[in-house]
């Protein structure tokens, strides 16, 4: 994560986000006019970062709060901040940006404030490797209860045909169905019981000791596609 390093272009909002110094980043927001605050939410450093993405950099209880913080605060002053800005070296948002943190807590919490900021459509996005932020947990969901029960959380919230949008009819079906499989393989039955039964997908409330045959329940997810 270069933002961690001595990338040029921090601003002081970025360093305090990182070190989740709450206080701090409150007073700024609050003593400031509204044209200094607004530059200093959009700037970013050289390679692209924006505060958002520092929060996440921080990877702490504290970090995350100051996120938070920002959010609410700046909702208070009548503005969004962009939960799908991506940096310019990877095109990571910071969602994606959160999976390489290996951090549970960070990828909820970022999970929670992306969907609170009504920004669902972020957890589409898809990094310079053309990867999603689906993709990146499953590659850290194998032996990883946690990080299963979250990637399992983020197709969940994306609906039928996860964050690929796999989508029938479309040229890139076969490519999308097979990347989406590989993500549902990373599950185990009880992830998938759960996306079932958050999809509503009239099998009445399964429960995971009831269906214990994995292939099969891959295959209910997948003819959930739209």
């Amino acid at each position: 994560m270069e933002g961690e390093g001595g990338c040029g272009g921090r601003t002081y909002l970025m360093e305090q986000m990182q070190k989740g110094n709450v206080e701090t980043v409150q007073t700024l927001m609050s003593v400031l006019d509204e044209r200094t605050r607004k530059e200093l939410l959009q700037a970013r450093d050289d390679n692209g970062s924006c505060c958002l993405h520092y929060a996440v950099y921080g990877a702490s209880v504290e970090s995350m709060a100051c996120l938070e913080m920002l959010l609410l605060e700046n909702e208070r002053y009548g503005g969004v901040l962009d939960m799908a800005a991506k940096d310019f070296q990877d095109e990571s948002t910071p969602l994606i940006l959160s999976a390489f943190t290996n951090n549970t807590f960070v990828i909820e919490k970022t999970l929670l404030l992306t969907g609170t900021n009504g920004q669902q459509e972020v957890l589409y996005e898809r990094d310079k490797g053309n990867a999603t932020i689906a993709g990146h947990l499953a590659q850290r969901a194998r032996g990883d209860k946690g990080m299963k029960n979250v990637l399992a959380k983020v197709i969940a919230l994306a609906g039928p045909g996860g964050c690929g949008k796999l989508k029938r009819g479309e040229k890139t079906y076969l490519m999308k169905k097979k990347e989406f499989s590989g993500q549902l393989n990373e599950l185990d039955c009880e992830q998938l019981v759960y996306i079932i039964n958050y999809w509503r997908l009239g099998f009445g409330k399964l429960n995971a000791s009831a269906m214990t045959e994995k292939k099969k329940l891959i295959e209910i997810v997948l003819m959930a596609t739209p």
